[in-house]
């Protein structure tokens, strides 16, 4: 199996490292499933005969690790849902990352095959910007249906398609058609000469925080980067601040996702923490055509 070859200019990447191996794009197919189950907390479809679809949660080998599968309770105890549905979650899909990255690009792949009565099964408590994402690939928030409670929803009608490919992997059609779309619903018109400096900050009390990362905003300060919390701002705000980017600076996160909408030929610097050295923004900046390095 190939690894990512990420561009490190300080540091050692751990040679241990299990995020770098590169699975690849998936094999497009579409399955209408009569009374399939489908689980909230890991978006888990399981058909009517009691098969998992294992490509919900990646990988085959991720099945051990699935709470919904096997071991609950409540799939003694489904709630019945009559109509037409698509699942949109998948493992992890309630990170921003896995959300833009892995959600937005499956549902594309589907939507042409979707007939209209569809409606789309998504992560209870929504934030706003998720739903503002989805009615920019075309999916309003009046068919969306939350998923609430543990019980699994054994669903009348589910069409099922895979991911694109493995989370941490991405393919140059899938984003080149993600960016096109939400760049036309927003009616943006990419500068010619992208000119902002980003540094992406965290705030403090969550992981992969910079412990010396005043210093790091006083040292930049002085090139004219500019601070960001990307939680501050509406998804539309993200798209254009980070389109008009020439050169993207922070630690691995959430708001590194962002790089997905700057032009080719964007400068990205990734920091990574030792322990957490992982290939997702390296494959975006492949893809795309971003010009990525990292340090360690």
């Amino acid at each position: 199996m190939n690894k990512a070859n990420l561009h490190c200019i300080f540091g050692k990447i751990p040679e241990d490292s299990p995020n770098l191996e590169i699975v690849g794009a998936y094999d497009f197919y579409k399955r209408e499933l009569p009374w399939a189950s489908v689980w909230g907390d890991s978006g888990l479809v399981v058909d009517n005969a009691g098969e998992p679809l294992w490509d919900c949660l990646w990988q085959r080998a991720f099945m051990a690790n699935c709470p919904d599968f096997k071991h609950s309770k409540w799939r003694f105890l489904p709630k019945i849902k009559l109509g037409t549905y698509f699942n949109t979650m998948l493992y992890w899909c309630r990170g921003y990352y896995h959300w833009i990255c892995d959600v937005l690009p499956r549902l594309q792949w589907a939507l042409p095959h979707l007939p209209k009565e569809t409606l789309f099964i998504v992560p209870a408590n929504l934030p706003q910007v998720f739903k503002d994402s989805l009615r920019a690939i075309g999916v309003s928030h009046e068919r969306c249906v939350e998923f609430s409670g543990r019980r699994p929803w054994r669903v009348q009608k589910l069409i099922h398609v895979p991911p694109v490919a493995m989370t941490g992997d991405h393919t140059q059609a899938s984003l080149d058609l993600l960016r096109e779309t939400i760049f036309q619903h927003l009616q943006l018109v990419k500068p010619k000469m992208p000119h902002k400096k980003i540094y992406i900050c965290r705030r403090s009390g969550l992981d992969r925080v910079l412990t010396n990362e005043a210093e790091i905003l006083d040292a930049i300060s002085h090139f004219d980067f500019e601070p960001v919390y990307c939680e501050d701002l509406s998804f539309g705000q993200q798209v254009r601040m980070f389109s008009e980017a020439e050169f993207v600076l922070g630690p691995h996160g959430g708001g590194m996702t962002n790089a997905i909408w700057c032009s080719a030929g964007t400068k990205v610097f990734e920091i990574f923490n030792p322990q957490s050295v992982r290939r997702c923004y390296w494959s975006i900046a492949q893809a795309i055509g971003l010009q990525h390095a990292c340090g360690i």
